[in-house]
């Protein structure tokens, strides 16, 4: 079977999944569905019962966005098909989809363009993707698409469709705007986005003008706020005095197992000497504490076309490999969507510089570097001024 017909018979599948599974949990919530076999009352008793010891617990409920209304079609459409699936099942369901989305756009006051629309309406991956993927229906995909379409223009947008509806996806919580700093992987995000949204923040707009700070960073604010430092403690004077008094920048004293030692017993657990370490080089001007800000969606897909366009015979490439690496233009959405992660363009281009041969011999590598406790971690102990912290490079 071809990649695009596994995919398309996925959608299927998808379409016809979430549809049953929102009738159920519909159903399942429903005042007047009963799920008790036996005696009514009895089953009313029992549900008491059980609601009285779940109130000792303070759980958070999540509302379920689909209206009665909704249960009603879904029913409607699951009985018009036997159960079974059918072209018109999902054609009724994505439209019903798609009616529902735009009702969320004019609630909400947000308007995407008539071209966009059309574009969705008449491209059929487009569609299924954007109406049938989630449910309830979830209006900031429309957007992001919109965004990218108008950013990018009609022809890269047209180059790269599978990308923008996968990244329309994938970003659906916080837009395709600019990742001011912190933590870009799309998990952490989209967790923060949920804790944003709750609160009736708008993710976008926050994640484009606030420091989300490092987990290094937060460990460093928790040793502050207790009155303790590592930047201020005795154990970081300790650690600074022993460097001095060597001459050795940190990397030499963890690499050295002579000096690790000495360093390991001047402090309360062998793991905090790295983060002594660590913060000597901050406070010493030789690594950097700030991060560069992921540019928008837009700004990556236009880099990494400017990459991929140039002709194969004017790049260095290894033996036996073809370019472009990935077909980025032709792959299926869905595959495309951890490209939805930006990347600060400086870093992005010392990745490919590297990949041509500027940077050292290794040029290319399938894995990270090995940073596990404790040999691992000599890695991180380097002086790199012109890098951030979290940099790729």
């Amino acid at each position: 079977m071809k990649a695009s017909d596994f995919f398309k018979e996925m959608s299927k599948v998808l379409t016809f999944l979430i549809c049953s599974t929102a009738l159920a949990g519909q159903l399942a919530h429903s005042p007047n569905h009963q799920t008790s076999t036996g005696d009514p009352q009895n089953s009313s008793a029992e549900t008491t019962k059980n609601t009285k010891k779940k109130t000792k617990k303070k759980t958070k409920t999540k509302k379920l966005a689909p209206s009665i209304e909704s249960v009603e079609w879904m029913k409607k459409l699951v009985k018009q098909s036997a159960g079974q699936w059918s072209p018109k099942l999902r054609l009724s369901y994505l439209n019903q989809v798609r009616k529902e989305m735009l009702a969320q756009l004019k609630k909400s006051n947000k308007k995407v363009s008539a071209k966009t629309l059309a574009w969705v309406d008449k491209t059929p991956f487009a569609r299924q993707a954007v109406y049938g993927t989630l449910y309830p229906a979830d209006e900031r995909i429309l957007l992001n698409l919109d965004t990218l379409r108008k950013e990018l223009g009609i022809e890269l947008f047209e180059k790269y469709r599978h990308l923008c509806v996968g990244t329309a996806v994938a970003r659906r919580k916080f837009g395709v705007g600019i990742i001011a700093s912190g933590d870009s992987k799309i998990g952490s995000l989209i967790k923060d986005a949920d804790r944003l949204i709750a609160k009736g923040i708008d993710p976008e707009k926050y994640f484009a003008t606030t420091t989300i700070k490092s987990a290094e960073d937060q460990i460093e604010d928790q040793y502050q706020d207790q009155g303790s430092s590592p930047s201020g403690s005795q154990e970081y004077r300790d650690v600074s005095a022993y460097l001095a008094k060597h001459k050795i920048l940190p990397r030499q004293a963890y690499d050295d197992l002579k000096h690790r030692k000495a360093l390991e017993k001047m402090v309360r657990g062998q793991r905090n000497v790295p983060r002594l370490l660590k913060n000597w080089l901050f406070n010493n001007n030789m690594r950097r504490r700030d991060f560069n800000p992921s540019p928008k969606v837009s700004e990556n897909i236009k880099y990494l076309d400017s990459i991929l366009s140039i002709p194969a015979k004017k790049l260095s490439l290894l033996p036996g490999q073809k370019w472009p690496l990935f077909p980025v233009a032709s792959a299926p959405w869905p595959v495309l969507m951890p490209l939805s992660k930006t990347w600060p363009v400086d870093e992005a281009r010392y990745v490919f510089e590297k990949y041509q041969g500027k940077h050292g011999e290794v040029r290319y590598t399938t894995t990270g570097p090995y940073i596990k406790y404790p040999k691992g971690i000599s890695a991180t102990l380097g002086v790199y001024t012109e890098w951030c912290r979290g940099a790729w490079p």
